[in-house]
């Protein structure tokens, strides 16, 4: 499948990391998104998140969930996670405006505002949030 962007879910203590991308400079109203880009030419969506993440935040990345696909403007994008223990390093102010910790309810209250990036912000985070859950189970069922 062709995928337009990735992005990724970076998570901790149940708080989800949006940020403004700088296209939204000159907007009405900024949009909350998840990190993340454009996949270039022979790339993988998994290259494209580690690299952009690097790029947007400073923070190298490795380890992620694959959450699933998305569709927004008639494109398919692939969401990640990773868990994240230290805040971002120097953001890079060209590409995004802002960026903050955002609750579950933070993320309902912007979509009830209008005030996502794609729409499917608010379902992703619940459906890495499902995966987590389900991992755990089965890592509880294994102890015993």
């Amino acid at each position: 499948m062709k995928y337009r962007t990735a992005r990724a879910i970076l998570y901790r203590d149940e708080r989800y990391l949006l940020a403004v991308h700088s296209r939204f400079r000159f907007a009405r109203q900024r949009r909350w998104g998840l990190p993340g880009g454009g996949i270039e030419w022979r790339e993988t969506p998994l290259e494209t998140v580690a690299r952009e993440l690097h790029e947007e935040l400073e923070v190298r990345i490795t380890d992620f969930i694959e959450v699933g696909d998305f569709q927004y403007k008639k494109a398919m994008h692939k969401v990640y996670a990773a868990h994240m223990v230290d805040d971002p390093g120097e953001v890079d102010d060209t590409e995004l405006l802002d960026l903050r910790w955002f609750s579950e309810d933070d993320l309902r209250g912007l979509r009830d505002r209008n005030a996502l990036h794609a729409g499917y912000e608010l379902t992703a985070v619940r459906l890495l949030k499902a995966k987590l859950t389900a991992n755990q189970t089965v890592a509880n069922n294994a102890r015993y």
